[in-house]
C-alpha cells in the first residue's frame, strides 16, 4: 500500500491524538508546560500511536480509547527521550537543541517525571485492569532496558541475546504494548492478543535495529543527529556485534582497541566504517532487520485481510 494512502486512512485519528497531546497535559509551572509542549512539537513521527491506530482499526475498534491510549504512548515515549538525553549528555534531538541543553538536566528530568505521571493518570482512567497491566509492564521494561544498556556500555563481549534484551526494553516493549492494547479494545481472543503482542515486539526489534544501523550508515539529515553517536558513547549495537562475530585473532584485538580508543571521532568513525565495508556488515545487519520484519508480518497471518492489515 502506498504511504500516501496509509496516512490518508489515519489522518483523522492522528489529528485527534495530536490535538489531545497538547490539551491533555497541564502543569502549574510555566517552565514545565513550555518544555513539554516544545518537545512534543519538535517533529516526532508518532510511530507508536500510528501502530496503535492501525492495529485497533484492524481489530475492528474505532472508539475513543484510541486517542487516549495514543496520547499515553506518546507521553511515555517522550518522557523516556527526555531522560535518555540527560543520561547520554545529548545536546541535539531531532535536529534541534535537546531539552537538557535548553533547560538544564534537573528541570528536564523532573519534567520527564511529570509527563510520566500524566501518562499514568490517564492509564487509571481506562476501564478494567488489562490496559493498566500491559502499559505499566512496558514502562517497567523500558527502565530495565536503559539500566541494562548503561551496565553494558563498552562491553565488546555483548551477546546478541543481551543486545535484544536491551532493545526490547528501549523500544520493543512499548511497541508491543501499543499493539496489545488494540487487541484489548477490539475484544480479540487470547491467542490473537498474543499474536498482536508479538507483532509489536518484532516490529519494535526491527525498528530499533534499523535505527542502530542508521547511526553508522545514515546521514545527519535523515537521523537528526551526528552519525557515529553510538560509537562516541561506546554503545555496542547490532553492526558492531555482527562485525565481532567475523573477526578473530590480531584483527579482532585491533578493532577492540580502536573502538575503546579516545582518538579523534572522525578518524575513528572512518576506520570503523572500513571494517564494516570489508565484512559487508550493512547487508548482514539489514538481513537481521528484515528477519524481524518478516516475523512481524507472520504474526498477522491469522487476522482477516483488510486495508489496515495491508498498511502494516
Amino acid at each position: 500500500m502506498q504511504k500516501e494512502k496509509v496516512f490518508s486512512m489515519m489522518k483523522e485519528p492522528l489529528a485527534e491524538i495530536e490535538k489531545a497531546l497538547y490539551t491533555s497535559f497541564s502543569s502549574n509551572l510555566d517552565v514545565v508546560n513550555e518544555l513539554v509542549h516544545t518537545f512534543i512539537g519538535s517533529g516526532g513521527k508518532r510511530i507508536r500511536p500510528i501502530f496503535h491506530v492501525l492495529t485497533s482499526n484492524m481489530c475492528g475498534y474505532f472508539g475513543d480509547y484510541i486517542t487516549q491510549i495514543g496520547v499515553i504512548l506518546e507521553y511515555v515515549h517522550t518522557s523516556s527521550l527526555l531522560h535518555d538525553d540527560v543520561i547520554d549528555g545529548a545536546v541535539v534531538r531531532r535536529g534541534r537543541p535537546s531539552a537538557n541543553a535548553l533547560y538544564g538536566n534537573n528541570i528536564t528530568v523532573l519534567s520527564g517525571d511529570y509527563l510520566y505521571t500524566s501518562a499514568f493518570l490517564s492509564i487509571v482512567n481506562l476501564p478494567g485492569k488489562d490496559y493498566a497491566h500491559v502499559l505499566t509492564k512496558a514502562v517497567a521494561a523500558m527502565s530495565e532496558g536503559e539500566i541494562l544498556q548503561m551496565q553494558k556500555t563498552g562491553d565488546l563481549n555483548l551477546s546478541m541475546d543481551m543486545y535484544k534484551k536491551i532493545i526490547y526494553g528501549k523500544t520493543a516493549a512499548l511497541f508491543s504494548a501499543a499493539c496489545e492494547c488494540s487487541a484489548i479494545s477490539g475484544g480479540q481472543s487470547a491467542d490473537l492478543r498474543v499474536e498482536l503482542r508479538d507483532y509489536g515486539c518484532n516490529a519494535g526489534y526491527a525498528f530499533q535495529m534499523k535505527d542502530d544501523l542508521l547511526d553508522y550508515f545514515g546521514t545527519q539529515e535523515v537521523i537528526g543527529k551526528k552519525p557515529g553517536t553510538d560509537m562516541d558513547e561506546r554503545k555496542v549495537t547490532l553492526p558492531v556485534i555482527l562485525l565481532l562475530q567475523e573477526l578473530s585473532g590480531a584483527e579482532k584485538q585491533a578493532f577492540c582497541g580502536l573502538f575503546e580508543s579516545d582518538m579523534d571521532s572522525g578518524s575513528k568513525f572512518k576506520q570503523i566504517l572500513d571494517y564494516f565495508e570489508k565484512y559487508n556488515i550493512h547487508q548482514k545487519a539489514s538481513e537481521v532487520v528484515m528477519h524481524h520484519a518478516q516475523q512481524a508480518l507472520e504474526n498477522l497471518a491469522t487476522f482477516e485481510d483488510s486495508p489496515y492489515k495491508e498498511a502494516m
